[in-house]
């Protein structure tokens, strides 16, 4: 697996980078290619954001079980306001979830 998603060719071409600020994680910086036509960031253009932020927090904390591969099954969104610019992502989980997931993760890849 990669050091980072932004690394995988697909997030590569739309100039996904590692957020400089600790509290996020991903961004997409400001460009035209990602507007829409009413000059906003496309719908798609962040759904690609939020799709390679889950990757990025999954795999750092879930790197430690071996031959296991993150994948997105279900993808909601509901968009508050139209984004303009930069476009950063945070994500976080309860801390008791993703032991949980962790530790039945750890049990299938045993088997």
């Amino acid at each position: 697996m990669k050091a980072s998603v932004t690394e995988l060719p697909f997030n590569s071409f739309l100039g996904l980078q590692k957020a400089a600020e600790p509290s996020q994680l991903l961004r997409l910086p400001p460009g035209g290619q990602y507007l829409n036509h009413l000059g906003t960031v496309h719908a798609s253009a962040q759904l690609a954001l939020a799709e390679a932020s889950s990757g990025e927090f999954l795999l750092h904390r879930l790197a430690s079980v071996e031959g296991i591969v993150a994948v997105v099954r279900r993808l909601e969104a509901k968009f508050r306001k139209p984004a303009s610019g930069a476009v950063t992502s945070v994500a976080n989980a309860p801390q008791e979830k993703l032991d949980q997931s962790l530790r039945t993760l750890q049990t299938r890849a045993a088997h």
